[in-house]
């Protein structure tokens, strides 16, 4: 967590009001700062400090495990869209609440990834199974398996 420093060159009231302070506020992506007008991700700022690393305007900082509100550094990565766009967890829309994986009407369940068929299985465990695999291959680190733990 990023907090505020004491000021030797503010009025007293300011240190006693945000000294310690944890820094930012909370918004639907994450915590965000304003800082000399500019508004900023927390975990931006915190990638950039502990590992030094300059981000440009197409670098995206990654969840490793998707909570926006998580900033610790091990849990931070460098990312593009399409890496970042990987790593979560199936729409809310879903039927099935499995990524990647539909039930067609004849009760199979279709396997896609990148708009790619990869085929029809008859459980739901099996087409997840593919799909995580498939993740994996394409996305490496950043592929979400699907954790079937929590829907079924």
């Amino acid at each position: 967590m990023l907090r505020w420093n004491y000021r030797a060159d503010v009025p007293k009231e300011v240190n006693t009001r945000f000294a310690g302070v944890v820094v930012g506020y909370r918004s639907l992506t994450g915590l965000q700062v304003r800082y000399n007008g500019t508004l900023y991700m927390v975990h931006r700022l915190i990638y950039v400090i502990i590992y030094g690393d300059c981000l440009g305007v197409e670098d995206e900082v990654d969840h490793a495990d998707l909570n926006n509100y998580n900033n610790r550094p091990n849990n931070l990565r460098k990312a593009t869209r399409t890496q970042n766009m990987a790593n979560r967890e199936a729409q809310r829309n879903s039927k099935t609440g499995i990524k990647g994986v539909g039930l067609l009407p004849n009760g199979t369940w279709r396997v896609r990834i990148d708009n790619t068929h990869l085929g029809c299985f008859k459980t739901k465990e099996e087409a997840a199974a593919v799909y995580r695999a498939a993740a994996t291959q394409i996305y490496g680190k950043f592929g979400r398996g699907t954790s079937l733990q929590k829907q079924i």
